[in-house]
């Protein structure tokens, strides 16, 4: 039995490994300047001008960034075209704002939860994919922009040979200690995560 499960335990560890060290490859910094979003026209009003605003709507978005390189080794699209899913996402704000814009409830801002580039640390990704997207939210739409940077925004990539060891280690010592079956700590859906086991 707890053969089968450190058999277990090492083929997830191995098969996170895998799609881990796939995922990050073509990730590379570059020296380029990030373009600043552009501002909308309108920005929030201060607090004391909106204290008795009770009604209205505002739109939460995230995770556009591209995927990662293809398996036959071209790079991510991030950087080298404009993200066409994201795009369609912000017609369709763009028009729901014009639409709610007359009623109770029109939009006063959007919220971005980040993963905006398939990897932060590369200026061109964002300039060439991201940003002239935004750009469509604030200038056309004239609505204010509030992003809360995820993972790929601004972490750096561990080699595969970094993550691999890790996994090793990880499950050396996770053997060493495996009395008992595993047991799920922690899950996340951020893509390439793997499952955190503890053994008691």
């Amino acid at each position: 039995m707890s053969k089968t499960i450190l058999a277990t335990a090492a083929l997830l560890a191995a098969s996170g490994l895998l799609f881990q060290a796939t995922a990050q490859r073509g990730g590379q910094p570059d020296d380029v300047r990030v373009q600043a979003i552009q501002a909308p026209a309108h920005p929030l009003p201060p607090e004391a001008d909106s204290a008795r605003v009770t009604k209205f709507a505002f739109l939460v978005y995230g995770d556009t960034r591209s995927p990662g390189p293809s398996r036959s080794g071209e790079p991510p699209p991030d950087g080298r075209e404009i993200q066409g899913p994201h795009t369609a996402v912000v017609d369709a704000m763009i028009d729901t704002t014009r639409a709610l814009a007359r009623t109770d409830f029109p939009v006063r801002f959007v919220v971005s939860s980040g993963d905006a580039v398939f990897y932060g640390l590369n200026g061109t990704m964002w300039n060439v994919s991201y940003v002239p997207v935004v750009n469509r939210l604030t200038r056309d739409a004239g609505l204010p922009f509030f992003f809360a940077p995820g993972n790929h925004d601004v972490t750096t990539r561990r080699s595969g040979r970094a993550v691999a060891r890790a996994a090793r280690e990880a499950v050396s010592a996770a053997a060493a200690a495996a009395p008992t079956a595993p047991r799920v700590t922690r899950t996340s859906s951020s893509p390439g995560s793997r499952l955190a086991m503890r053994y008691l």
